[in-house]
């Protein structure tokens, strides 16, 4: 079965816009609720012996602020206008160095290229 957090990503992968919008905004409502409450979680169900979703209290910060790019960039990238994802790609850079220090998963990036 699978978790909270891969339904959040399959969701976010379908073609209907509307379940695309309901899985951004359980992530946000999420996200918020861990900044709140201040624990951690590691979900790991991907079969691969990795988490598809991390959050540790003491990074807190470091996982606020990357999660909070991705949304901005999840929600850019669904907009049909081109120049306003220009200034953004710093962020994507960000995102890209989350994954190699095990902050992101690899999953939620393939989210934003497809």
């Amino acid at each position: 079965q699978p978790s909270y957090w891969t339904l959040i990503v399959d969701c976010l992968l379908v073609p209907d816009a509307l379940c695309r919008k309901q899985a951004s905004h359980l992530l946000r409502n999420s996200v918020i609720s861990l900044e709140n409450d201040k624990t951690s979680v590691v979900c790991q169900d991907n079969g691969d012996g990795d988490g598809v979703f991390w959050w540790q209290k003491s990074k807190q910060s470091v996982y606020s602020s990357t999660w909070q790019d991705y949304q901005l960039l999840l929600s850019t990238l669904e907009e049909t206008q081109a120049h306003i994802i220009r200034p953004l790609l710093p962020r994507l850079h960000n995102l890209i160095s989350a994954c190699e220090e095990k902050v992101l998963h690899f999953s939620w990036l393939t989210v934003l290229f497809e």
